[in-house]
């Protein structure tokens, strides 16, 4: 087998723990300064905005990331400018998910003011991912 189809296998497999065990502990989040990687695309998309961002990385072949991105479209239309929705596709982007030590997908990023406030790894409903941006953004 290649070195990138035992990459999608381990990332299928790992992705699909966490998917069943729906990691919803977000407990407390101590913000991380953003470590931004040299990549023009992640520039042009995140810049240095004020808005908060959610980065969501996904891929085309994860059931549980393509169930949620109804969800996240929805999310998006809910809070309108006050939060932009960054995909990832850690295929097309590998360099973005290794740089953001991105181990499982679903994964989700938060950003404020240049800071991480916080992440998540595996599946979530629109009401979690409401709960998930509101310390960020507020209430829709």
């Amino acid at each position: 087998m290649t070195r990138k189809t035992l990459l999608v296998l381990a990332l299928s497999m790992v992705s699909l723990m966490w998917a069943c065990s729906r990691s919803q502990s977000d407990a407390t989040w101590t913000p991380v300064p953003l470590s931004k990687p040299v990549d023009p695309w992640f520039e042009e998309q995140i810049g240095d905005t004020k808005t908060p961002v959610l980065i969501d990385f996904t891929a085309t072949w994860c059931p549980p990331c393509q169930e949620m991105k109804p969800d996240i479209h929805k999310l998006e239309a809910a809070y309108g400018s006050r939060l932009k929705v960054v995909e990832v596709d850690i295929d097309e982007r590998g360099n973005l998910a290794s740089h953001f030590e991105v181990g499982a997908i679903p994964h989700l990023m938060l950003l404020k003011n240049g800071q991480i406030v916080n992440r998540s790894v595996g599946g979530r409903d629109y009401s979690d991912l409401l709960k998930f941006v509101e310390a960020a953004c507020g209430q829709p």
